[in-house]
């Protein structure tokens, strides 16, 4: 009776090592995937994603079918502050949809991820952005938001305004815009990013050139209300970049021109508070990242080529840890994107993107050469995003 009775708890054990090594294989067989615009707008229609696979140890390779084109366009231009945005690029939480800014045709396009990180587009893309000019694309559930710039130079920025328009996402990522949802802002206002925290349905919408951040509530049928706003703590600083602390009521920000980051907390309805500025030794802090912790913050600087690493582990008193000069950029340094592993940060700087070893604290090296973007010219590629599946 007994050897018959332990039989169960055998099988057990031994079913329950066999899921255990069925987990330590799917994990340690997971492979990182990077993605990054092109942003071709001439010829028109040609605008696409490059997507990359990381091998873990500062190589990247074109992944099949890459590029994917949009079918859309990019914006045609040698430079300005239409490229001062973040989120071009833009995947769900769960890593199987990825959306990219079309702003030439004033479209997203719109991809499904397969496992093997490839592209598939979704049927109806791309879709209208609800405005000139898309920029930045934020993602809660089934709701996206996008900033609509309206400063290309191809447009006629006098037909339309700026804007910030909703989205319903339906389960194969196609778009539907929420009546009624677009908040048009002021001529000239160049919002640059839209930054969603899900866990109250709040959006964080950033314009460089009023200098103003607000936070937007937002309900079921994706209509937002403004909550309030906030101005640079000290002129004439400008926002650009914003982050969200990953599990405080924390926002960050880059303060140009007085070359600060601006530390703001904010309540469960998105109303915000100044708490301080740190001192960044780059010149134009723009784009912002944290690790999964909320113990570091990464921040690139475009004019000095650089990265600074703070450590955040008290949230509201950032201290600078490191600040590190890329070695041979291949233009300034914009977006970056911290591996979902954090053992990797990638840097987009002109048409090449840099790789960069992040060691246990926090850390940055540069163990390689960046990596060029194929047949990018005069084309200035935008947005970065990593997934890990």
């Amino acid at each position: 009776m007994t050897a018959k009775s332990s039989h169960p708890n055998r099988i057990a054990l031994v079913l329950s090592a066999l899921a255990l090594l069925l987990g330590v294989t799917s994990v340690l067989s997971a492979t990182t995937y990077l993605y990054v615009e092109s942003n071709i707008g001439n010829p028109a229609n040609q605008n696409s994603v490059f997507g990359f696979a990381s091998d873990g140890a500062g190589q990247l390779n074109a992944l099949p079918g890459s590029p994917y084109l949009t079918g859309g366009s990019g914006v045609f231009a040698s430079g300005g502050t239409q490229f001062n945005a973040d989120q071009e690029v833009t995947a769900d939480p769960a890593g199987t949809l990825l959306y990219a800014v079309d702003g030439g045709s004033n479209t997203i396009g719109a991809f499904a991820i397969n496992g093997d990180g490839t592209l598939t587009k979704v049927p109806g893309s791309p879709f209208p952005s609800g405005g000139p000019n898309p920029v930045s694309i934020g993602i809660s559930g089934r709701f996206l938001v996008v900033a609509n710039k309206n400063e290309d130079p191809r447009q006629d920025p006098n037909v339309d305004l700026p804007n910030y328009t909703t989205f319903t996402v339906n389960s194969d990522g196609s778009l539907v815009l929420n009546p009624g949802s677009t908040i048009d802002l002021p001529r000239g206002s160049s919002p640059s990013q839209a930054l969603v925290w899900p866990k109250g349905r709040v959006v964080f919408g950033l314009e460089l050139k009023t200098s103003r951040i607000a936070s937007y509530k937002f309900n079921r049928a994706g209509l937002m209300t403004e909550m309030g706003s906030v101005s640079p703590p000290v002129p004439p600083s400008v926002f650009l970049g914003e982050i969200l602390h990953p599990t405080k009521k924390i926002l960050y920000v880059g303060l140009l021109r007085s070359n600060e980051l601006g530390v703001y907390r904010f309540d469960a309805s998105g109303v915000m508070t100044y708490v301080t500025s740190i001192q960044n030794n780059g010149l134009d802090i723009c784009w912002l990242k944290t690790n999964a912790a909320g113990t570091r913050l990464y921040t690139s600087e475009s004019v000095s080529n650089t990265l600074t690493v703070y450590d955040i582990s008290q949230p509201l008193a950032p201290v600078e840890i490191q600040h590190f000069s890329l070695v041979g950029p291949n233009g300034s340094v914009t977006n970056i994107a911290l591996d979902p592993t954090e053992s990797s940060l990638y840097a987009l700087a002109g048409t090449a993107i840099h790789v960069l070893s992040v060691d246990a604290s926090g850390l940055l090296s540069q163990p390689g050469n960046p990596v060029p973007l194929p047949g990018l010219t005069n084309q200035r590629a935008l947005g970065l995003v990593a997934i890990r599946k």
